[in-house]
């Protein structure tokens, strides 16, 4: 409790010298989400749930501008910092951010075994209040002005130092559509099966970002290791993207290096706008881990994710898992809508029934454990509020 309260005091003083001391010149901000719903979780029980639609976090971004001429002509170049905590709004403690767990708040409990007994367990336990969510100091370099995406190109060069999203998730982010990566029917539930520490975040890590340019960008992350949870843990990611009117298409690879095999995840996403306010979107994702000999497999799934929405209210998902060389399956549909105040406050709802079969035991966060093989439903009626 004496870390919490220190570290809330932290948060405090840093919120005060933001508003007080920002110059014209430069950004500072002080930002966040908070999101909490009722959850309703197939066994007659009724529970809050925090993060049901959005992850609840607070955040720190700063910018500086400078202008210099290493060779006799002058480049801009701007220097930034990205902060941020998650922490369950609920019980106000820390919610699943830390380097050994590398879980984000999205995530769930899952469990499975394939005919070669590789398994997994993914949690969202409690851990303490820390800046786990995301920490990286950012360079931008080029000729553009316009302000640069958090998570996606702009109009320079950038370059990121620290803890930040791996490739495979920022392509699962970007295609989940309303399903989304957190609460009642995320595409994580299924789709952070087996992948180890790098599932979400890598610490350590150095991410260069190119700018868009007619549409198309591209970024490579290179991985030092996770410090107390996997001795190797290095890894190497590439995620290219493409944008152009109504198509949106992604592509990512990365490769982690893991005790008992290493894992390597290749993602690939797609959606359209068919009409104005009707999108179409898919996700392939195929997760493989290898034995000792990087050429023997010794577990592989295939997830897919197929969603028909109309444009920020009303979303139709249905997502499935296979398990290669074993009856083992999953699976979830998920129904949910939005109803937006404005752009800071949403209204929401959502319901999802998950499939096992086999010794797959997927369940919705908040709900309890279910039998291998046992299906599952959950609800969720709540309100995201973002400043």
């Amino acid at each position: 409790m004496k870390a919490i309260n220190t570290f809330a005091v932290f948060l405090f003083a840093c919120a005060s010298l933001i508003c007080g001391s920002a110059h014209a010149e430069d950004e500072l901000k002080f930002y966040g989400t908070l999101d909490a719903s009722l959850l309703y979780n197939g066994h007659n029980k009724l529970a809050l749930q925090s993060s049901g639609n959005k992850a609840t976090f607070l955040g720190f971004r700063g910018w500086k501008d400078f202008a210099f001429r290493p060779f006799g002509k002058e480049l801009k170049l701007a220097a930034g910092f990205v902060l941020e905590t998650g922490f369950a709004l609920d019980t106000g403690m820390g919610s699943g951010t830390s380097s050994l767990q590398n879980s984000s708040t999205a995530s769930s409990s899952c469990s499975i075994k394939g005919a070669d007994g590789a398994s997994c367990t993914v949690s969202s336990d409690v851990t303490p209040l820390g800046f786990g969510r995301e920490a990286r100091l950012r360079f931008l370099f080029g000729h553009g002005n316009a302000p640069q995406p958090a998570h996606a190109a702009g109009e320079r060069h950038q370059i990121s130092i620290g803890r930040y999203y791996t490739p495979g998730f920022l392509m699962l982010s970007r295609f989940a559509g309303a399903s989304g990566v957190t609460g009642v029917g995320n595409s994580l539930i299924l789709g952070n099966l087996n992948q180890g520490a790098t599932a979400v975040r890598a610490s350590n890590s150095v991410t260069y970002l190119t700018p868009r340019l007619q549409g198309l960008s591209a970024s490579v992350m290179y991985g030092l290791g996770e410090h107390g949870f996997m001795r190797e843990g290095d890894l190497v990611g590439f995620l290219g993207d493409f944008q152009h009117g109504d198509l949106h298409i992604g592509a990512a690879l990365q490769y982690t290096v893991a005790k008992g095999g290493d894992i390597g995840v290749a993602s690939f996403g797609a959606s359209f706008n068919v009409i104005k306010q009707l999108s179409l979107s898919a996700l392939v994702q195929k997760t493989e881990r290898f034995a000792p000999s990087p050429w023997l497999a010794t577990f592989e799934h295939l997830q897919a994710i197929l969603q028909v929405s109309e444009r920020g209210k009303l979303a139709l998902s249905a997502e499935w898992v296979e398990v290669r060389n074993s009856p083992d399956a999953g699976g979830q549909y998920i129904a949910g809508y939005q109803y937006a105040v404005s752009t800071d406050l949403t209204f929401y709802s959502r319901a999802a029934y998950i499939v096992n079969d086999g010794t797959t035991a997927f369940h919705a966060p908040g709900t309890p454990t279910v039998v291998a093989g046992a299906n599952n439903a959950a609800f969720n009626l709540g309100a995201t509020l973002m400043f």
